[in-house]
């Protein structure tokens, strides 16, 4: 029988992480919402444009762990340099987010992102994941000398 302090555990963890991944896509949602509307995203309600990133999140968080791990395996694998192996994950990656851009536009009825907006958003998003991903990447092999 499971006794209070192993449920009490596991109803904290639960609340604190939620707490923790609610503060996140807040944050995230700010970003991402206020940059695609710079870029000319349109929307009619407050609630379209949540729709709109909520799904964006949903989808795009597991297929980019998949392509990065695509990737870091690739590199691994095939005698190629890791300029060349960073440059050709950026194209997919830029490719990938363009794409999920325009299908998420056509399925949210009341948002409008065009194409270039899209094309845009993902250049930007693209570049500054790989910059935050190196920066990480350099304090790791930094701290671990």
């Amino acid at each position: 029988m499971i006794n209070k302090e192993k449920i009490n555990d596991i109803i904290g963890i639960t609340l604190v992480g939620s707490i923790f991944f609610l503060i996140v896509f807040c944050v995230l949602f700010f970003f991402v919402s206020t940059l695609l509307y710079i870029l000319g995203f349109e929307y009619d309600s407050f609630s379209s444009l949540l729709k709109f990133c909520m799904l964006y999140f949903i989808i795009s968080t597991p297929i980019d762990f998949i392509i990065q791990g695509f990737f870091k395996v690739l590199y691994e694998l095939i005698d190629i340099t890791k300029p060349q192996c960073d440059l050709l994950y950026i194209f997919v990656d830029i490719c990938f987010n363009t794409t999920l851009l325009g299908f998420l536009d056509f399925i949210v009825i009341d948002v409008n992102c065009s194409i270039i907006t899209a094309l845009l958003f993902s250049i930007v998003s693209s570049i500054a994941g790989y910059i935050i991903e190196n920066k990480l990447d350099d304090k790791n092999l930094s701290s671990s000398k």
